[in-house]
């Protein structure tokens, strides 16, 4: 799982880089045997090959990333637009996260292959928190 940014690892130390290497650290502290990393630009978080050599400290080193972390909507809603429409990646979501409850929801030219898919997140959410809410 990689948090991205515009900035690796902490080159930039004012601005949003550091509210996602903030998130980065209390994740890596709560969770410490989840695969997640950043804050890192893209192509850092895409190629294994190229973030290794640079940056061979990440707890990501050797593995493919699978799971993209914006720091904000806007990020997140361009990217997920523009992969959608330059490629046959299947792409679910967009899912919104962070709130006291998950947010799912559908675009207006979704297809029904998207509904099912987001359906699917939804349901595996309302496990999680009945599971949680039952401990």
């Amino acid at each position: 799982m990689a948090m991205l940014s515009y900035s690796n690892f902490g080159t930039d130390a004012i601005g949003s880089p550091v509210k996602v290497k903030k998130a980065v650290a209390e994740m890596q502290k709560e969770l410490p045997d989840l695969a997640i990393d950043g804050e890192m630009q893209v192509n850092y978080a895409l190629n294994k090959d190229l973030r290794d050599e640079k940056y061979p400290f990440s707890r990501l080193k050797g593995k493919d990333v699978n799971t993209l972390v914006f720091p904000n909507l806007s990020s997140a809603n361009a990217t997920y637009q523009l992969i959608q429409s330059m490629s046959e990646t299947e792409v679910i979501g967009p899912i919104q996260m962070g709130l006291n409850k998950p947010i799912h929801f559908t675009d207006i030219e979704s297809s029904v292959r998207d509904i099912v898919n987001i359906t699917a997140i939804a349901c595996i959410d309302a496990i999680v928190d009945k599971k949680k809410k039952a401990q």
